[in-house]
């Protein structure tokens, strides 16, 4: 199955999850357009602009990772600490943990994000 960036639904958000600042991207899966009988629900490229974040949430009934593309800013874990990241770093959020995202550098933060749930 490909999911290709042409078809991908543009996407805004101002303080997502409680953050502040401006996020933009491209939803390649959500979950109105989940694939049937995938635990796949979400599947995106987005944008934090210098200062932006995402709050600190909780994933009770999923996981999600992030793949920093560019950009730099700070990863924010269940143990509250935040820590630095940048291009390639790959984070996870297990279920029944929390995280958030902020961007810290001069520059716009772009990351990959997927959610998988723990059932179909």
């Amino acid at each position: 199955m490909i999911f290709r960036e042409s078809e991908a639904a543009g996407t805004a958000a101002s303080d997502a999850r409680g953050g502040c600042g401006h996020m933009t991207g491209r939803s390649y899966v959500s979950e109105g357009s989940r694939p049937a009988g995938s635990r796949l629900s979400m599947a995106a490229v987005n944008t934090l602009e210098p200062g932006a974040s995402i709050g600190v949430h909780a994933h009770d009934a999923d996981e999600e990772v992030y793949l920093v593309l560019s950009g730099s800013g700070e990863y924010t874990d269940s143990d509250g600490r935040a820590y630095p990241v940048g291009a390639g770093d790959f984070t996870l959020t297990r279920q029944g943990e929390s995280h958030g995202l902020r961007n810290t550098g001069a520059e716009p933060l772009t990351f990959a994000a997927v959610i998988v749930t723990d059932r179909p």
